[in-house]
């Protein structure tokens, strides 16, 4: 599902505070993933839970960067959507060495 907002809704964003939407007010979760930044200026997504049913949605937010480096930003999003996310947990698996290795290059002096 995904729900159009108003430019006046996206301006309205601001970390840790609620969102009406249609008259019901969403609550900040937490910010989805680490902030990225580039010279333009910096982008998040924010994850907010409408309070009546529960669900989540993330919003993409990016803010322009405007007059010189230290001036400040302002916040806006392309498509002005909120989509519906679930929080979902991912197991992964990596090779390793093992540790009798580790004691085997110290054994022939090939340690770094």
């Amino acid at each position: 599902m995904k729900i159009e907002l108003t430019r006046e809704q996206m301006k309205s964003i601001k970390k840790e505070s609620a969102l009406i939407v249609d008259n019901e007010e969403w609550e900040y979760v937490e910010q989805d993933g680490e902030e990225e930044e580039d010279e333009h200026g910096r982008y998040y997504s924010h994850i907010y839970m409408r309070i009546s049913d529960r669900k989540c949605f993330r919003i993409n937010l990016f803010y322009i960067r405007y007059g010189y480096k230290d001036y400040g930003f302002e916040s806006d999003s392309q498509d002005c959507v909120a989509y519906e996310v679930e929080k979902k947990e991912i197991v992964k698996y990596e090779w390793r060495y093992v540790r009798w290795l580790q004691f085997a290059l110290l054994d022939i002096g090939q340690t770094n």
